[in-house]
């Protein structure tokens, strides 16, 4: 049951906006959804995992099937992001004032 629950939690955390935007390699990030790409520049490292989603949604309109579903999964990692993001504001001032925002990858 336990190896269970750690799978699942690892499963979760690989796709949560504020794991993928900690400590981005290079200091980029790839931000799309079903190939579309966003139109945001920059993130900033503070709630970056919150802004990496609205990114997301402010990119070009989908019209998929999945579209609905997409969106839905959106608002649940955004809401999980906010607590996450929100644990690590210390780490993530510190970076900002020492690196600046994230890059977006086009």
């Amino acid at each position: 049951m336990k190896l269970l629950a750690a799978l699942m939690a690892a499963l979760a955390l690989s796709g949560c906006a504020t794991v993928n935007t900690i400590a981005p390699e290079n200091n980029r990030v790839k931000i799309s959804i079903n190939g579309y790409d966003s139109h945001c520049r920059s993130i900033p490292r503070i709630y970056s995992g919150v802004a990496h989603n609205l990114c997301t949604l402010a990119g070009q309109p989908n019209v998929s099937a999945n579209a609905k579903s997409n969106l839905q999964w959106l608002l649940v990692d955004t809401a999980l992001s906010a607590a996450a993001d929100t644990i690590m504001v210390p780490y993530t001032v510190m970076q900002q004032i020492e690196k600046g925002n994230i890059q977006v990858n086009r």
